[in-house]
């Protein structure tokens, strides 16, 4: 049987009374096997309400969340601000100031470039730039070794590709209908294309496990870049969750017939195997816009990445 536990928002470390467990409209029920990340932990802060997302009348954008044991649809994800099951929200501007240091691995060789380190939105900016896109997806890679990692790895470069061709083709087709009657409708159409950006994050780096990640990254990942964070700040801020053994076992059978099946070389030891990751998705100015958790044993959800990749160009059209 699958254990829970209730914790209610905003609740002292004193044990909660049974009436205020029934009682509180704002409950979160949260697996036993998880890990709650520690409240010392400078990217997770406690909730709030809406106003403190708000400033003389200006709201930051809202940020979508899913995975972990949430069960929401894409379109009803839209609907919440980011909060994870623990009652706790990623703080973006400390999230965005997370080093990153970029691994070259462009010729066959595993080489970090440590003088070239850099915040994480001076990082996606610059991705963007280089990438000629006005969004940015990061995965968040468990461990480039990983079968599971792998296969999502393939997810979002396919999500990626198809997105940017569909938005070349749309390009091609507003610049041939440019002039006379159709300028009106070629601007507007011009201005609808948005390319996306990929980026990938690991923990570990040149020294841990160069073939696996040279793999992940000439098979996998379509070559698109890779950055290390030393110190997992991006990991503790999607919730330092970790694989608990049971559940590990237990997938671990169906999980060796999909990578079989799907012909995805699962590299068993290098690196952490443990603390889970995610997708982060961010608009055109920088800002956190969408989160979705890995969930061990899954498949990413693609089709609420695309609806949020889709809501932020509506957004950036505006």
């Amino acid at each position: 049987m699958h254990l829970t536990t209730t914790v209610a928002q905003g609740h002292s470390q004193q044990r909660p009374s049974k009436t205020d467990i029934k009682t509180s409209s704002s409950a979160i029920t949260m697996s036993s096997e998880e890990h709650v990340p520690s409240p010392e932990d400078p990217t997770v802060g406690s909730v709030s309400s809406k106003e403190d997302h708000c400033n003389d009348g200006q709201c930051a954008p809202v940020v979508t969340v899913s995975g972990g044991k949430h069960k929401q649809t894409p379109v009803e994800a839209v609907q919440y601000r980011l909060q994870d099951k623990y009652g706790r929200k990623i703080q973006p501007e400390r999230l965005y100031r997370i080093p990153l240091v970029p691994i070259d691995c462009r010729f066959g060789v595993i080489r970090e470039d440590k003088l070239a380190r850099d915040a994480l939105k001076a990082t996606i900016k610059m991705q963007r730039r280089i990438q000629a896109a006005t969004m940015t997806v990061v995965f968040c890679i468990r461990r480039p070794g990983c079968g599971s990692c792998r296969d999502h790895g393939q997810q979002l470069v396919t999500l990626v590709e198809e997105l940017n061709t569909n938005e070349q083709k749309m390009l091609l087709d507003a610049n041939s209908s440019h002039g006379g009657s159709n300028r009106k409708q070629s601007k507007q159409r011009r201005s609808e294309g948005q390319k996306v950006a990929l980026v990938g994050v690991t923990k570990h780096g040149e020294g841990v496990d160069d073939s696996a990640m040279l793999n992940f990254y000439q098979t996998y990942f379509g070559r698109y870049p890779l950055f290390k964070d030393q110190h997992w700040k991006t990991y503790k801020a999607l919730g330092g969750r970790k694989i608990s053994y049971v559940n590990f076992a237990l997938r671990r059978p169906k999980m060796k017939r999909r990578y079989t099946k799907m012909n995805i070389e699962n590299v068993f030891f290098g690196g952490d195997i443990w603390t889970q990751g995610g997708v982060l998705v961010f608009d055109r100015s920088g800002e956190l816009r969408h989160v979705q958790y890995e969930e061990y044993g899954k498949r990413l959800n693609v089709d609420e990445i695309r609806t949020a990749l889709q809501q932020i160009q509506t957004d950036q059209r505006k």
